[in-house]
């Protein structure tokens, strides 16, 4: 794995608390560096958010952190985004609802989130879908699935999630 993909993995598991990365040398798609032990570990800057049960997705050189519990277990409509080039965080336009354990996956330079637990109450799966326009800053709901889901994985193969 490249280091940014290792970076989008830890991401995702580790949400908004003291990240590290490995750097494995060769740039996105590009090869593998040699053995392990070649590889390097860095700190990131500490993320806006702590929160933990979140999804992340990559669009070009920005991570996606997408919503979570906060400390003491509030569910949080935030949305907080990594410049990989630049080394920063910074939060962008909220979701339109509080989601906790939700999927989230890029296509086509856009970012979708579903099936989130929250807008329902605690513990209540949704089906709900929203698409993130980073060039607008701004989510937009389309219609949902017959199917709640929540704590789950999404991905988009051929522009279909």
């Amino acid at each position: 794995m490249t280091g940014r993909l290792i970076l989008a993995l830890a991401t995702a598991a580790l949400g908004a608390g003291t990240v590290a990365v490995a750097s494995a040398g060769g740039g996105e798609g590009g090869p593998e560096a040699g053995p392990a032990s070649a590889k390097r570990w860095r700190a990131l800057d500490r993320a806006p958010l702590k929160v933990q049960e979140v999804a992340a997705a990559r669009i070009g050189r920005d991570v996606y952190v997408v919503g979570g519990f906060l400390e003491g277990g509030v569910t949080t409509d935030q949305v907080s985004r990594y410049d990989i080039k630049k080394g920063r965080w910074r939060t962008v336009e909220p979701l339109p609802i509080a989601v906790d354990h939700p999927a989230a996956t890029s296509s086509g330079g856009k970012l979708y989130v579903y099936g989130v637990f929250g807008g329902g109450g605690p513990d209540i799966a949704t089906p709900r879908l929203f698409r993130y326009d980073r060039a607008a800053d701004r989510w937009t709901e389309f219609a949902s699935s017959s199917i709640p889901r929540g704590a789950h994985a999404l991905g988009a193969v051929d522009g279909k999630l």
